[in-house]
């Protein structure tokens, strides 16, 4: 009985295990990324990078699954180290009143966009439209108010009438 070559004995075979564990970790990583996420589509990717990552080391035997842990962790550390740095950056640029480069954000550009809708308000625009509308509402229920005077007059009069 004669062994097959490395590609049909060991690497197809993780390709494939890793494969099918990063096609399922896309799935639950798109689920859970519109959930918990501001970046979804990001994490969506690194879900299932990670996990086609881990099913196909761990796929190559026990011998190489656990360097492949070992790598992945410090891969994971470094990844996490190099964010925090940046976040850290970040923060210290918005403390020290640096503006943010990323310009408006989403809602503001779909808010000029004409064929939109809605509109951004600054708050003194915001307070007015309030006070309009709170006018409008005093005036609809002293109309109401006038109304339910004259069914009331109108029915004191039909209950005199009745009695004569």
């Amino acid at each position: 009985m004669g062994h097959g070559t490395l590609w049909d004995t060991l690497l197809w075979p993780s390709l494939q295990a890793g494969a099918l564990s990063g096609s399922s970790a896309l799935i639950i990583g798109r689920l859970l990324g519109s959930l918990y996420s501001t970046t979804p589509v990001l994490f969506t990717i690194a879900s299932g990078v990670q996990w086609f990552a881990v099913g196909s080391g761990f796929w190559g035997g026990r011998r190489n699954a656990v360097p492949g842990m070992v790598m992945f962790s410090l891969f994971g550390l470094a990844g996490q180290g190099v964010y925090n740095r940046l976040d850290a950056q970040h923060m210290q640029q918005q403390g020290a009143g640096v503006p943010d480069r990323a310009g408006p954000g989403f809602w503001h550009r779909l808010a000029q966009k004409k064929w939109t809708p809605v509109q951004v308000l600054s708050d003194e625009e915001y307070e007015q439209l309030l006070r309009e509308k709170a006018l409008r509402i005093e005036a609809e229920i002293a109309v109401i108010e006038d109304d339910m005077k004259l069914l009331q007059e109108s029915a004191t009069l039909e209950h005199a009438n009745e009695t004569r």
